[in-house]
């Protein structure tokens, strides 16, 4: 048995969009096939070298960082990053950090001083937010090993294990941290379709681009979204529902991505 392409890319899909807390069993009653042949298909994306595992991100608002959205060509030099995005338009986009907002604010300056040849940079509004020792300490075990269990989460912090469930919840909830899966998507054949816009809530009601939605790098209106989207063709659709809200968008299509430098943060 050879599942289709597209049932493949489904599944990928729905791994990506759940994160950690996408259950196998709930991929195969979702998409109404049996529970085997998801079982199949994650193992031969595991195989094949396409699922190479699950990151943590954590948003560095929460950590004490004010953050950028950097688009070089070339790379940058000497900047703390936790996120990479590899674009086919021959650039790189980064979200550097730092716990200087003047610096935050300057990226651009900063960078090209440096040698960086600088395209765009976004700085969303934000605050910076303190997590409580519990929920740091929560944060640090998930990002050492993001497929640990929460019973063993509360053996090792020593606290019982409702509460490891309530505190995990309230972060995933409310997108302070965020399970990444490290697809190849070049083997996959998928394409990430990330936009920076001014309007990020009005993209985020319309049904199409909500259901595609994978990871909203924003605060407020203005910021970066990234949806999923299962080839090209279907990427430029998705561009053009999206411009009826924001005809002054740039959209970006990846290639390839990285969540580098979070453990350093914490």
């Amino acid at each position: 048995f050879l599942p289709s392409d597209k049932l493949v890319k489904e599944v990928l899909f729905k791994l990506m969009k759940g994160g950690r807390e996408a259950s196998l069993s709930r991929i195969a009653s979702d998409l109404g096939v049996e529970y085997s042949t998801i079982i199949y298909i994650h193992r031969k994306l595991a195989d094949d070298g396409i699922l190479r595992g699950v990151e943590v991100y954590v948003n560095p608002n929460y950590l004490g960082y004010y953050r950028a959205y950097l688009t070089v060509e070339g790379g940058i030099k000497d900047f703390m990053y936790t996120l990479i995005f590899n674009c086919v338009e021959g650039v790189d986009v980064y979200e550097v950090v730092d716990r200087n907002f003047d610096s935050i604010r300057n990226v651009d300056k900063i960078a090209s001083d440096r040698g960086a040849k600088v395209h765009m940079k976004l700085v969303p509004p934000q605050s910076l937010r303190k997590l409580g020792r519990l929920d740091l300490e929560l944060v640090r075990v998930l990002a050492l090993n993001p497929h640990i269990t929460l019973k063993r989460a509360s053996e090792i912090l020593k606290v019982p294990y409702l509460t490891v469930v309530r505190r995990f919840n309230r972060l995933v909830g409310k997108g302070i941290i965020k399970f990444i899966p490290l697809i190849d998507l070049k083997k996959a054949g998928i394409v990430l379709l990330s936009l920076y816009t001014a309007r990020v809530e009005a993209l985020k009601k319309n049904r199409v681009l909500s259901y595609r939605l994978l990871w909203d790098f924003s605060n407020g209106e203005e910021g970066v979204i990234t949806l999923y989207s299962y080839d090209l063709e279907d990427a430029r659709y998705l561009v053009e529902v999206a411009r009826r809200y924001d005809p002054n968008l740039v959209p970006m299509v990846k290639y390839g991505y990285s969540v580098v430098g979070v453990k350093s943060l914490l």
